[in-house]
């Protein structure tokens, strides 16, 4: 069985290029309800609008912890967790404005997926099984100049994936990172590189976890990297160490 049938789904970054389309996508494969989370109320509302009352639209911020559990705990059923909130300022570490810039994007992209995965989990162990699907970038794993900072995000929150994959090992829930090269949607219009096209990369993710990957490069450029790099989809966990 799918999991996205009858999948009750708590998706960040609802209002974005690729937050847009998960939510057709998710819908399309049967999903029963899609919690639709953003940063602007227009853009979660109107998808709402368009695809009807299986979408339930919020304004969230996941910087803040206590709005986040507050909203995953107003739910009364969550069987997936796709985290897709993400900022990418595109400036160098050399910049003068590095280290406010870093802030904001270690508070979103690493912290504010922790936020969301924390919140969740209670809904998910209730139930007994599930996905948390973190939308990660290829950044995580190669270092791209100019975006250190954005890289360092991605990596702290890849491996806050891989670590909370080993502590659900012998579970029903499973947790999926997703590495994706340049896509074109907003995030990397001013980008001028070849960019894969966002309906295909969303066909592709959803794709995979159907078939319980976990390790997701969905598009040309991060499948072609990861096949020079298979290491990557190793990486040493170390487990048993007294807290």
């Amino acid at each position: 069985m799918s999991p996205f049938a009858d999948a009750s789904i708590l998706l960040t970054g609802a209002d974005g290029g690729l937050g847009q389309r998960f939510v057709e996508a998710f819908l399309h494969r049967g999903a029963r309800e899609v919690h639709a989370c953003g940063m602007r109320i227009e853009g979660v509302e109107a998808l709402r609008t368009r695809h009807g009352p299986r979408v339930h639209p919020y304004v969230l911020d996941i910087t803040d912890a206590s709005g986040v559990q507050a909203l995953v705990s107003s739910l009364s059923r969550l069987t997936m967790v796709v985290n897709c909130a993400g900022v990418e300022l595109k400036r160098p570490l050399t910049d003068p404005a590095a280290p406010r810039n870093a802030q904001l994007e270690m508070a979103v992209n690493f912290l504010g997926t922790v936020h969301t995965c924390h919140a969740a989990l209670p809904h998910l162990r209730q139930v007994g099984t599930g996905q948390i699907v973190n939308i990660l970038s290829i950044a995580a794993l190669a270092t791209i100049v100019p975006l250190g900072a954005y890289g360092a995000s991605k990596a702290a929150a890849h491996q806050a994936t891989v670590a909370l994959r080993a502590e659900l090992a012998g579970t029903a829930i499973t947790v999926h990172g997703v590495y994706p090269g340049w896509i074109a949607t907003g995030m990397g219009q001013d980008v001028a590189v070849a960019k894969a096209d966002p309906q295909a990369v969303i066909t592709d993710i959803c794709d995979q976890i159907e078939s319980g990957e976990t390790w997701i490069f969905p598009d040309p450029m991060s499948r072609g990297l990861a096949e020079q790099h298979p290491s990557w989809r190793n990486p040493a966990v170390l487990t048993g160490l007294d807290t």
